[in-house]
């Protein structure tokens, strides 16, 4: 499987204002409930996120104007693929959950890549989810401007990945203090009293 700019100044503060609005509509459908997610830091318009539900694997995802989410991750530990890559929207409500659909990747004006994604709810959001083990495609989304998904020879998407530099580098940052932590408490005893003596008892209670 392959891997395949939103204005600055008063549209960047609107764009601001739409996460916190939508955050009553859609955060809790998109970024699945709070009780399955746990924010780590928000980075500009990007959030880095803790997913419970992924045995605490980090995320980074943004909500556009148009309500399109955009959702990057690494998978499970002990899944063949590395990350996986999730673009949902409110409006896509002919996809079929369980259907698999051919999309191209295309970063910047580089060369499209097909990308096979499998259509899930996220919520009660419809979206499509691409898994790969191409780490490199981390890389390109920091260094490059925007991300456009291709279907049935259309775009239907044109994102700008202004921000996720940062945002990419901070979910890294959180995935290693998540993994040292864990290992932490992994390495730590289950039980603080085995092993431990247990103290004579004297006949005399009152001999010193």
């Amino acid at each position: 499987m392959l891997w395949a700019d939103v204005a600055v100044g008063c549209k960047m503060r609107s764009l601001f204002a739409l996460w916190l609005l939508a955050g009553i509509a859609l955060t809790t459908q998109a970024f699945a409930a709070a009780e399955e997610t746990a924010l780590w830091k928000t980075v500009g318009n990007w959030g880095v996120y803790i997913d419970r539900t992924m045995r605490y694997q980090c995320f980074t995802s943004i909500l556009y104007e148009d309500y399109t989410f955009f959702r990057i991750g690494f998978e499970q530990p002990g899944s063949p693929e590395a990350l996986y890559v999730s673009l949902g929207n409110p409006n896509w409500e002919s996809l079929e959950e369980g259907k698999d659909y051919d999309l191209l990747l295309q970063i910047n004006d580089d060369a499209r890549w097909r990308s096979p994604a499998r259509a899930i709810k996220i919520g009660t959001v419809p979206a499509l989810v691409v898994v790969t083990s191409q780490a490199d495609f981390v890389e390109q989304l920091m260094r490059k401007h925007s991300l456009q998904v291709w279907f049935n020879n259309q775009r239907i998407l044109n994102l700008s990945l202004q921000g996720s530099s940062a945002a990419l580098r901070e979910m890294l940052a959180c995935q290693t203090e998540v993994d040292n932590y864990l290992g932490s408490r992994q390495a730590a005893p289950k039980d603080p009293f085995s092993g431990a003596a247990a103290p004579e008892s004297k006949k005399d209670p009152f001999a010193y």
